[in-house]
């Protein structure tokens, strides 16, 4: 606008120096206007050219301000989501289990990772109309790995081969048997026997020499009164171990029970344990030697028993008693007076062994 007023300037010089001068000469009317339409043309046509140039600057520079401004504004939009994709983008590493061995066995690794590189560029102003023809016929970049960052998640260890394996545990017979008596002996305590003749029936399955397991289910058996399933299991467990002792008790007791003395003293006399441990044993083969008149066997068993634990006083007058039948008198009034002298027999028993005695002694 100033080179404008400048030049309205120099035209409102120009008219004042080419203003007539009054006078008292006649002036002609067509000299005067040949002089100004030329003027006034040129003027217009320099006014014109000035309006049309100060337009142009005005609107350039506008133009330029405007694009600085949407540039600065663009850039600061693209960092500060820049700078958010990077926040959300860090490397996160998470390892569960890892297990460093040689590159020839397995390794059990779990690793995450979400790595992208952002890649910035100049940024150009491009008219909306090419904008859209060129959106066209870009390429669609798809994010790039950091080979640096990539380095992060590998193995501390060289030639390591990173997977994850499931392997499952496969326990041995034995020990299957082992953990099915356990639970069978746990929900026997508890009350569970139902639990405990299922696990109990495992275990024989696995291990038909499991003598414990076997006279435990035995057990259980007897005591719901299943007499003949208890028996049947006993009896196959002395197929089995024809040396394990308390099946043979446990067979004799429940022929006790019955009142079979035959039946029980069958299982005890073949076999003769160590005493030591098998005292029941014993006392029980004892007896029935004696009642079923095997003198020499009831000899045998009460002497033991007395030999391992001389403290018991009716072991004592069973040696006497048996002794006595044998016709040794000499060793059954030994036998007798020690257990006269233990005080522990009841008083239709003592009356027995002091008339015995008495007798002896004659």
């Amino acid at each position: 606008m100033s080179v404008i007023n400048q030049m309205l300037k120099d035209l409102e010089k120009q008219e004042q120096v080419t203003a007539p001068v009054t006078t008292n000469s006649p002036v002609s009317l067509s000299s005067e206007s040949k002089f100004s339409r030329p003027v006034i043309a040129l003027s217009v046509a320099i006014i014109s050219i000035a309006v049309g140039s100060g337009f142009m600057f005005w609107k350039k520079h506008t133009d330029g301000e405007l694009a600085v401004v949407a540039n600065v504004q663009l850039l600061q939009q693209l960092q500060v989501e820049k700078q958010q994709v990077a926040e959300q983008l860090q490397p996160v590493v998470t390892t569960t289990h890892i297990i460093a061995k040689p590159k020839t066995e397995q390794v059990s690794v779990q690793v995450d990772t979400d790595i992208v590189e952002v890649i910035t560029a100049p940024i150009a102003i491009i008219p909306e109309e090419k904008a859209v023809a060129l959106n066209a016929e870009l390429p669609v970049l798809e994010p790039t790995v950091n080979s640096q960052a990539a380095k992060l998640v590998e193995p501390p260890i060289d030639s390591l081969e990173s997977k994850v394996v499931i392997k499952q545990v496969k326990r041995t017979p034995a020990q299957q048997a082992a953990l099915y008596q356990q639970q069978a002996e746990d929900a026997f305590f508890t009350g569970d026997s139902e639990k405990a003749k299922q696990r109990f029936q495992q275990v024989l399955t696995l291990q038909a020499d499991n003598n414990s397991s076997r006279e435990q289910l035995a057990a259980i058996l007897f005591g719901e009164k299943r007499t003949k399933s208890a028996v049947n299991l006993l009896q196959q467990g002395l197929s089995i171990s024809p040396e394990y002792a308390n099946f043979r008790l446990m067979l004799a007791r429940i022929y006790m029970k019955n009142n079979d003395k035959k039946q029980a003293y069958y299982y005890l006399r073949p076999y003769q344990p160590e005493v030591i441990g098998n005292l029941d044993y014993y006392a029980l083969l004892a007896g029935l030697a004696q009642n079923l008149a095997d003198l020499d066997v009831a000899l045998m068993a009460y002497s033991k028993l007395t030999e391992v634990d001389p403290n018991r006083a009716k072991w004592w007058l069973g040696l006497g008693i048996t002794a006595d039948k044998l016709q040794r008198s000499a060793f059954a009034l030994n036998s007798y007076k020690t257990a006269q002298a233990m005080g522990q027999l009841s008083a239709a028993s003592r009356k027995y062994i002091d008339a015995r005695i008495a007798l002896l002694e004659k």
